[in-house]
């Protein structure tokens, strides 16, 4: 009787949802938040590399031009990854560095 209840509830949010989705508005809603939140993560990201080299200045140990490809990618996939950048995307990314 209670989930009958809650279905009958539920249906005014249904008939609201329609209305939404026929303008567009959910589309509008949803594009906004990925936006956010990759704004986000770009900015976290951008926030590590600082962090990641003022270690490097810090230490003295080994300049920015004394790695190999092989580790700049270790460190870029590291920090994209900290950055709660997905699997996919962290490689679409280094795919377009890679290129240019």
């Amino acid at each position: 009787m209670g989930f009958t209840e809650f279905l009958e509830n539920l249906t005014p949010m249904v008939d609201l949802a329609r209305i939404l989705a026929g303008l567009g508005l959910i589309t509008v809603l949803l594009a906004i938040l990925k936006r956010n939140a990759e704004r986000r993560c770009w900015r976290s990201f951008k926030v590590r590399v600082d962090d990641w080299i003022g270690r490097l200045r810090e230490s003295e140990n080994r300049h920015p031009r004394e790695l190999d490809d092989n580790e700049w990618r270790a460190e870029c996939e590291r920090m994209l990854t900290d950055s709660k950048f997905s699997p996919l995307e962290i490689n679409q990314i280094l795919v377009r560095v890679a290129r240019t």
